[in-house]
């Protein structure tokens, strides 16, 4: 069924009336702002503000807009994202951290939080090449509390959608095959490596397979620093679309591989480690996924702008293939 709200296409009175009629807002606030702020590969977003309050609304693009067959349908991740806040919002530091979650609105396929409007995303780390003591230990004291929650079956359904998983599993793990670098660009050389050593290749599938495997770890999925945000309160955590249940080491591996790829220090590095509460955990595994995570964002489909001479990045892909391979450790 179609929905009945677009927010392309509504008014601002329009939805005035709907967030009223929600009690997301009073019947004396009044509309200050309404305009799209973002769009993604899944969702367009709007910002509402009020005389009184900000939201943000998600609602999935119309799947008629995706060509790539691999793509899950929007409304999916916007059901996994919706299902991990409310799995997460009876964990008061879990939820302290993440924009409060108002409304799954599941006919109108929307998804209504609290706008952390004077927020900036940690991008800048890939520039600054440093983040402090305090941030990165809230960063894994929000996963040591992540990694604690236990669900039974059907919490765990909320978030257990097949064909993200499947999705996930083609773009972060498939990706050297998706890959078709000129013969003059820059990384070529270093792809062709990849894409001609049978040892890497097999040590990417055994890292697939483990990320296929069944576990009970709650997992945030894309842990990264686009998915931080520094704000007066501390670390905000957003975009938990890609989340699984699974081993504790992906999402220590993807929050260690891009401190790497940020020429962060090895002290902070072994930081992580020490912060992080259950000493069990694989380290050789986690710099695996981290290795993963570093060639992924260096060649792999959502590649990011690191700044530096093309020697160092060479340098940075090198350094995580020998990772991925378990040769090279912190």
């Amino acid at each position: 069924m179609s929905p009945s709200i677009r927010l392309s296409e509504i008014s601002k009175d329009a939805i005035r009336t709907y967030l009223i009629e929600k009690e997301l807002i009073g019947v004396k606030e009044f509309v200050q702002g309404y305009s799209s702020v973002a769009k993604n590969e899944f969702n367009n977003i709007y910002r509402l503000s009020t005389n009184k309050s900000s939201l943000l609304l998600k609602q999935p693009k119309k799947w008629s807009a995706f060509n790539n067959f691999l793509n899950p349908p929007p409304l999916e991740t916007l059901k996994q994202e919706a299902g991990f806040y409310e799995l997460i919002r009876s964990y008061d530091y879990l939820s302290r951290f993440m924009p409060a979650f108002y409304l799954y609105d599941e006919d109108n396929q929307l998804l209504i939080l609290e706008d952390i409007s004077d927020a900036e995303n940690y991008y800048s780390i890939y520039k600054k090449h440093h983040i402090n003591n305090e941030e990165l230990q809230q960063l894994v004291k929000w996963l040591n509390h992540l990694h604690r929650v236990r669900l039974q079956p059907k919490e765990k359904a909320l978030i257990e959608q097949e064909n993200i998983k499947t999705y996930y599993v083609s773009s972060f793990f498939d990706f050297p095959d998706k890959i078709n670098f000129a013969p003059d660009h820059a990384l070529a050389s270093e792809l062709k490596q990849i894409m001609d050593n049978p040892q890497v290749r097999e040590a990417i599938l055994i890292l697939k397979s483990t990320y296929q495997q069944s576990g009970f770890t709650l997992l945030h999925g894309d842990y990264s620093p686009g998915n931080w945000l520094a704000s007066d309160g501390g670390i905000y955590i957003i975009d938990p679309k890609f989340s699984a249940f699974g081993r504790p080491e992906i999402d220590l591996g993807n929050l260690i591989g891009h401190l790497l790829l940020a020429s962060i220090p090895d002290q902070k590095i072994e930081m992580v480690f020490d912060s992080y509460e259950d000493k069990s955990i694989d380290k050789e595994l986690v710099l695996r996924f981290a290795g993963l995570e570093m060639m992924r964002r260096l060649i792999g489909i959502y590649p990011i702008n690191l700044s530096g001479a093309t020697l160092q990045k060479k340098n940075k892909l090198n350094n995580a293939i020998q990772m991925v391979m378990g040769r090279q450790l912190i």
